[in-house]
Order: structure tokens, then C-alpha cells, then sequence
């Protein structure tokens, strides 16, 4: 099963808040807790990078198809 949770970031580093281990009831009602599989949420936050970056369609088209479209066809 895929591990799901929320990564945040402390600094350089980075710790991964598991369904299991958080008690909802705590954290505070503007915060929306949407618990994610970790793969998806780092997808997520490079895209939301690339936003951010205002990266062109290209660009952001070599990020999530091109590159790794070369890398497992072997060009």
C-alpha cells in the first residue's frame, strides 16, 4: 500500500506527517488536512514550482513528459 500523509519542510529538510500519527481533531479549521500518496504530492508541488516559476508550456512539458520520456526509452 502506498504510504499516505503530508510532507512539510523544516528548513533544508523534510518530514512526512502519516494519516496514522495525526489527530485531526488538532489541527486548526482553516487548515484543510487532505491526506495524499507522498508520490502524488511531490508531482503536486513541482507542478505548483513550475507556477510559480511561470515557466512556459514547453518547459513544463520537458519536466513532466520529454525528459522522462528520454530517460526510460533510452535516447
Amino acid at each position: 500500500a502506498a504510504t499516505v500523509g503530508r510532507i512539510c519542510s523544516f528548513g533544508s529538510n523534510f518530514v512526512g506527517f502519516h494519516d496514522y500519527c495525526v489527530n485531526k481533531e488538532k489541527i486548526p479549521s482553516p487548515y484543510k488536512y487532505q491526506p495524499l500518496n507522498n508520490g502524488q504530492e511531490c508531482l503536486n508541488a513541482l507542478l505548483e514550482a513550475c507556477e510559480l516559476l511561470e515557466l512556459g508550456k514547453e518547459d513544463v512539458e520537458k519536466i513532466f513528459y520529454s525528459n522522462a520520456h528520454d530517460l526510460f526509452s533510452g535516447k
